[in-house]
């Protein structure tokens, strides 16, 4: 993404003739605002420092397929791949997780929560996945989760799932990334 940054303009008075280099500054302003660097419908604006914006977009990915798991460990369920969603963020990203999801056997749990790959590296964790008890009907569950150590640049967010045992289920899984 551009960042563009806005320029402290001189103080003008009466009687003083703009030059090329005033009004060159003055649109290099009128291109720094908001207006003008979001270039999609759906772009935002984030802030990246005083005076300066860059152009940011909700990404998201979602998987419609019931897939099943028996992995202790996080990983991808049988037969796909997903949700993966590959964004331009700062320093942080608020992360929204949705997922149908239970444990087939009596007594076991699932979650599902998500690793990051690229300019950023992180495994999946409890402490941000989705848990469900196998008490429980394969009900919609939702989360969010604000990430504020990202490496800036290209990151892939990939929710991943994992069981204490038995058999996961998992279907309807959508996974949105709005960079920061």
């Amino acid at each position: 993404m551009v960042h563009i940054a806005w320029s402290t303009l001189p103080t003008y008075s009466d009687g003083n003739a703009l030059t090329a280099a005033h009004l060159n500054a003055i649109a290099a302003n009128i291109n720094a605002t908001a207006v003008a660097v979001v270039t999609t419908a759906g772009d935002y604006v984030v802030a990246t420092g005083t005076n300066a914006l860059v152009r940011r977009h909700i990404a998201s990915d979602a998987v419609t397929v019931n897939s099943t798991t028996t992995s202790g460990s996080y990983t991808n369920p049988t037969g796909d791949n997903g949700p993966v969603v590959t964004a331009t963020t700062g320093a942080a990203a608020i992360i929204f997780t949705s997922v149908q999801q239970e444990n087939l056997t009596t007594g076991d749990a699932v979650w599902s929560s998500f690793g990051i790959t690229g300019a950023t590296t992180d495994d999946p964790e409890d402490n941000r996945a989705i848990m469900s008890n196998s008490d429980a009907t394969q009900g919609t569950r939702q989360g969010v989760t604000t990430y504020m150590s990202l490496t800036a640049g290209s990151n892939t967010f990939r929710m991943l799932f994992r069981v204490s045992g038995g058999k996961g289920e998992f279907d309807d899984r959508r996974l949105t990334v709005f960079s920061l």
